[in-house]
């Protein structure tokens, strides 16, 4: 028997990758390939053991999944293992990649993202909502405490960045 490593084509011979089926943010993580060991008799093959973990999606691809998935669901308080779940991963595996791709906590990561999402609607000088339906809409649970957070993460409070883009016109850029 040969301990040789060789791929498995996905089915009745057919080569390359078999998709797996994945949610709209990528959830099941990029197609893999079956190890298993090639063994002379011509018997067939069995599955390679597997040492360790499997590589998993990139830290990149995890924290553009997390960034299309808190755009889209802005509003909706999660917790950690709700989000890592709704893209296809494990909690322990979201920090790790956001800790990696920005330097940041997950929560943090998350808090940040909906503050600056809140700095684009006030930039572009249409956003009519006031600060406590700007902290409802996205997810913060108190009007103060999404004031709290916006002084501390962009060093002005909501009303000068408001007032500013008012003064400056306004863009129709996002962030």
């Amino acid at each position: 028997m040969s301990n040789a490593i060789a791929f498995q084509p996905p089915c009745d011979g057919e080569a390359g990758f078999r998709a797996a089926p994945v949610n709209e943010y990528g959830a099941a993580g990029a197609p893999s390939l079956r190890r298993v060991e090639a063994r002379a008799d011509g018997e067939a093959p069995k599955p390679a053991r597997a040492y360790g973990r499997s590589a998993g999606p990139a830290p990149e691809v995890i924290v553009g999944r997390l960034r299309k998935f808190l755009a889209a669901h802005l509003d909706h308080r999660l917790d950690m293992a709700e989000l890592a779940a709704a893209i296809g991963v494990s909690e322990s595996t979201a920090r790790r990649a956001v800790q990696a791709q920005t330097g940041e906590r997950l929560a943090r990561f998350v808090v940040n993202a909906r503050l600056d999402q809140a700095r684009a609607w006030l930039l572009t000088n249409r956003e009519a909502r006031t600060q406590a339906e700007i902290a409802a809409a996205l997810g913060f649970s108190s009007p103060e405490v999404f004031a709290r957070a916006y002084a501390r993460r962009f060093g002005e409070p909501m009303s000068l960045t408001r007032r500013r883009a008012v003064v400056e016109g306004g863009s129709d850029s996002e962030y």
